[in-house]
């Protein structure tokens, strides 16, 4: 196995199913294995699964461990030499899980990548942080990062100055 997706899910039906489909869709031809770690769902997303997409590892929990534990579980059963979390509103586009894969490959000194996030609108969301600083959480604090996006010395913790058009360790 290559690529290891884990989608955890507490009851989000609607949503996890564009979210699989899309998976489903554009892992056609990678070495993939999907993993649903679902936080006892009352509202029958382990049966989208078993109905729909049988071919999707589930591990149904009796109660809602919270985000960060589901993962952890679903990075445990993985056997994959990539893991990719994904959330459950996410819809993959064509090309990017082998994009991100084939830069892993070419850059084995990287311990993590994000893609660009593209939002329902087109737009691009806000997916990176700089570190933690005194000044960067003054700069938050006075919203000097909204009135000042362009600027990479007020940009601030939450990298309002970044575009989202190169590759950059953040």
């Amino acid at each position: 196995m290559n690529l290891s997706v884990i989608i955890v899910t507490w009851n989000a039906k609607r949503i996890v199913r564009e979210c699989l489909e899309s998976l489903v869709k554009h892992t056609k031809d990678l070495n993939t294995e999907i993993i649903v770690v679902d936080n006892a769902s009352s509202d029958g997303t382990s049966q989208l699964k078993r109905e729909h997409l049988p071919h999707v590892k589930l591990r149904q929990k009796d109660a809602n461990l919270g985000f960060t534990r589901a993962n952890n579980i679903g990075v445990w059963l993985s056997t994959g030499k990539y893991v990719c979390l994904v959330n459950s509103d996410v819809v993959v586009p064509a090309n990017c899980l082998e994009k991100m894969a084939q830069h892993m490959e070419q850059h084995p000194d990287i311990g993590m990548l994000g893609p660009k996030m593209f939002l329902p609108e087109g737009t691009i969301g806000q997916s990176c942080l700089r570190f933690p600083s005194v000044w960067n959480w003054f700069c938050r604090a006075l919203a000097l990062d909204r009135l000042f996006k362009g600027s990479r010395l007020l940009g601030g913790f939450l990298m309002t100055d970044f575009c989202y058009d190169r590759v950059m360790d953040v």
